[in-house]
């Protein structure tokens, strides 16, 4: 009877030693030898030879997924062998070790991700697996500072910091490898110093599916799709549905990706795809959303910066105007009015259709003033159903309300709301009161009003004169507010109560412009 052994021989021989002789590793070698009678030393499997049977490897459970990888990708898995995998890629073992890895998560992530990124990352996970977990746990350090945006301050100045511990056990050489291999997965990692990101990188990076997208990288780390995610193949399976002309199937699907928790990832992936929908297909997206308004939350304003509602509204103007049809155009925009559930949609909805301000924002919709006239003309008709319901309109715990009279203002229903204001103010001072509140009531960026009063300013004079006449507000106040009151200057402001000083500020500042006005200036 012959055995055959296959083993490394100083490894089992320490081991021996350790175990038999009292840790005497010589003494272990001495016994194998008594053992094995014919030793043979197999070569060392070369660099070479460990890169193809990788690369034989890889690409058979690739291509036996039916998965494409294009040339850039091929070129970065050469890079990031190159410079990161082939450095811990020493022995066929690790090719086997490697090749296992990758045919687990492959078939998990197939179709939602970027494979060569998939391949990536398993190497990282099985050949530095103190980084993987680094990297798992402060993955948007990696990705770099997103070029103004502070509030999502995506990279972080002590990166370095937090790949020292990883870095401490490898050699010089494998510390090349590992930064070799996180400067392909992460294109602004820059060898641990990370730089700015710009919003066409991350939409590039969102539509090849990297890791390095802030809406794809939490797939690599879990396998699997989060619940607050949503599977690239039933977004696909929405814009599909939306191109057919008879769909019936539409809202179902939108709804069924509509929880909460999905709602910011949802409307992300309608987005990216937006570019690649026809006109039709865009605008029947566009009223598939108004028409579930009510499955999202109520905003306190209407210019929260990531408010998911508002986020929809503003995602079915810009669907809206994939049509270069005016025609088209009106009938989506009149649908998107007429069949949303909740005003301030609607509220959001028009206002990127027709700004306040157009030299600061852009109209989603470059229309004709006869189609634009038409829409505010619809846009009024909605409010009218609005002020029916007998809404408080100067509600501080809804400051959309208060907003959406600029809207309509805008629209030409100027004198609508006039008239409501002024039937509520006269003879109610407090209703006065609110309002110049409103206009002075700071929002911070999450959107939720910040208690502190704020003073009402002379420029805020033009605000309000978009909703109602400054001289019936004179008037009002000047009638119902103590004569004692009315001559206050700005040295008396600080020792008045919260009302009295808005009263007093206004006034003041009414007064200054009606003189400006009567002297012949601005």
């Amino acid at each position: 009877i012959i055995y055959v052994l296959a083993f490394d021989r100083k490894v089992v021989g320490d081991l021996l030693g350790k175990a038999m002789f009292d840790s005497v590793a010589e003494a272990g070698e001495r016994y194998l030898q008594k053992i094995v009678q014919i030793p043979l030393s197999l070569p060392k499997a070369s660099a070479g030879d460990l890169r193809k049977a990788c690369a034989k490897g890889v690409d058979g459970i690739v291509s036996g997924m039916n998965l494409r990888i294009d040339q850039a990708d091929l070129q970065r898995w050469d890079q990031a062998y190159a410079t990161g995998l082939a450095r811990r890629i020493r022995t066929p073992r690790h090719v086997c070790q490697y090749l296992n890895a990758i045919r687990f998560a492959v078939p998990l992530l197939a179709d939602e991700v970027n494979t060569v990124d998939i391949l990536l990352i398993e190497g990282l996970r099985v050949f530095y697996p103190d980084a993987f977990e680094i990297v798992k746990a402060n993955q948007s350090a990696f990705v770099g500072r997103r070029v103004g945006d502070h509030e999502l301050y995506l990279g972080t100045p002590s990166l370095p910091e937090l790949i020292a511990a990883a870095r401490g056990s490898l050699s010089p050489s494998d510390q090349d490898g590992l930064d070799g291999l996180l400067n392909v997965i992460f294109p602004k990692y820059n060898a641990g110093r990370p730089t700015s990101v710009g919003p066409e990188d991350l939409k590039e990076w969102s539509r090849q599916r990297r890791a390095c997208s802030p809406s794809y990288g939490g797939r690599f780390f879990s396998y699997a799709i989060v619940k607050s995610d949503v599977a690239d193949a039933d977004a696909d399976a929405i814009v599909r549905e939306a191109s057919n002309p008879h769909t019936t199937q539409l809202g179902a699907m939108l709804g069924s990706q509509l929880d909460h928790i999905k709602q910011p990832m949802l409307l992300e992936k309608i987005r990216e795809r937006s570019e690649q929908l026809d006109p039709a297909a865009a605008g029947r997206i566009a009223i598939a959303l108004s028409e579930m308004s009510d499955r999202f939350e109520e905003p306190f304003s209407l210019h929260q910066s990531s408010h998911t509602g508002l986020t929809a509204a503003k995602l079915s103007a810009t669907l809206c105007a994939r049509s270069q049809n005016e025609s088209e155009q009106i009938a989506t925009a009149s649908a998107v009015l007429r069949c949303d559930k909740d005003y301030w949609f609607a509220a959001r909805f028009m206002r990127e259709l027709d700004p306040p301000d157009t030299a600061s924002e852009k109209r989603a919709l470059q229309v004709t003033g006869a189609t634009l006239e038409r829409m505010r003309s619809l846009f009024i008709d909605k409010y009218r159903d609005f002020s029916r319901l007998g809404t408080p309109q100067l509600d501080l715990g809804r400051r959309w309300i208060f907003e959406m009279l600029f809207v309509v203002s805008q629209a030409g229903g100027q004198k609508l709301i006039e008239e409501r204001l002024v039937g509520h103010m006269q003879g109610n001072l407090r209703t006065v009161i609110r309002c110049l509140q409103l206009c002075t009531q700071p929002v911070a960026a999450s959107g939720e009003s910040i208690p502190t009063p704020r003073d009402f300013e002379h420029r805020l004079l033009a605000r309000l004169a978009k909703l109602v006449c400054l001289n019936t507000v004179a008037k009002i106040i000047s009638e119902t507010w103590p004569r004692s009151k009315e001559n206050l200057t700005p040295t008396d402001w600080p020792n008045l109560t919260v009302d009295d000083r808005i009263l007093a500020q206004f006034m003041h500042f009414y007064r200054e412009a009606s003189a400006k006005a009567e002297g012949g200036t601005s």
